[in-house]
């Protein structure tokens, strides 16, 4: 096992946390006129979801709290992403007694998976030019944009603290949700879409269908985290040395 605070750890939070504060501190300053009650409802659904997340294994969690940054800059903008992001970190944090270490990496993962979400989301739209085909296939990019973008940098991060390639904790443990995040994809929009229809009433009434995404992944996080763990006992098992009376027998 490495050490915490070595130089991958050190280089990956400086990177994360450095440019997210200069990207978030750019848009901000570009665009911060949104419609205050509706982005603090969306932050607010979103902390709220976190504490419903799944343990998929010792160190990291999944939860479908990103659909709100992805509905709030659907609604108003790249900028509106930055807040929503921020809330649901600190409710992380909140939630589970974690290191300032990890509040600050996971306020910069936030920032970074929701915008370019957002970005992929509105390029392709009005790439399309707009459409219900368009706005369906945009909304599954975006989300398999934030699969991406979020499991690439929880791989290296968790690399970066111990002895295991970025790439074998990506494959054991994120490649399983590419379905689940193009869902979500499309889950966020359609939360936006209900939100601008029904305001709150129809924000409450889509919480629904989240609750059901959450108890799939919670299914599917621990049968994955059995199936991991099986696999393993295997290899440590063949992984043992033959002990020599076995050794002269054969």
């Amino acid at each position: 096992m490495k050490k915490t605070w070595d130089l991958p750890f050190l280089a990956l939070m400086v990177a994360v946390t450095g440019g997210a504060a200069v990207l978030g501190t750019t848009l901000l300053a570009l665009d911060s006129r949104w419609e205050w009650s509706g982005l603090l409802l969306l932050a607010a659904t979103g902390a709220g979801l976190e504490r419903f997340s799944a343990r998929l294994f010792s160190q990291t969690r999944v939860s479908v709290s990103a659909t709100t940054m992805l509905a709030a800059g659907a609604l108003y903008g790249v900028s509106a992403v930055v807040p929503v992001a921020l809330a649901i970190a600190l409710a992380c944090w909140a939630f589970r007694g974690k290191p300032i270490s990890r509040l600050l990496f996971n306020g910069g993962l936030m920032v970074f998976t929701g915008v370019a979400a957002t970005a992929v989301y509105r390029g392709l739209v009005d790439a399309f030019g707009g459409g219900e085909a368009a706005i369906v296939v945009s909304a599954a990019a975006a989300g398999l944009t934030m699969w991406a973008v979020g499991s690439g940098l929880v791989s290296l991060m968790i690399s970066a603290t111990s002895d295991e390639r970025a790439t074998t904790v990506f494959r054991e443990n994120y490649l399983w949700l590419f379905g689940h995040f193009a869902v979500m994809g499309s889950v966020a929009i359609g939360l936006s879409l209900v939100y601008s229809n029904g305001g709150g009433l129809g924000l409450a009434a889509f919480l629904l269908p989240l609750g059901l995404i959450t108890a799939w992944v919670r299914l599917g996080a621990d049968l994955s985290r059995r199936a991991i763990a099986e696999i393993r006992a295997g290899r440590r098992a063949l992984e043992r040395p033959v002990p020599p009376d076995l050794k002269r027998a054969s």
